[in-house]
């Protein structure tokens, strides 16, 4: 990438950055290795819709 490009491509993403490091409660972290944050049930919250956790 070009210079210029770079300089863009950071223009967009440092806001970004900057905000998840303020809203800390915003992005749900987890322990590596599990299924991730009991909060990511809701996205299946119908009843013909469910995880495949198979290991």
């Amino acid at each position: 990438m070009r210079f210029d490009e770079v300089e863009w491509a950071w223009r967009v993403v440092d806001p970004i950055i900057k905000s998840w490091g303020r809203e800390t409660d915003y992005i749900l972290t987890y322990p590596a290795g599990t299924w991730g944050p009991d909060e990511a049930t809701r996205i299946m919250d119908r009843e013909d819709q469910y995880w495949r956790n198979e290991v």
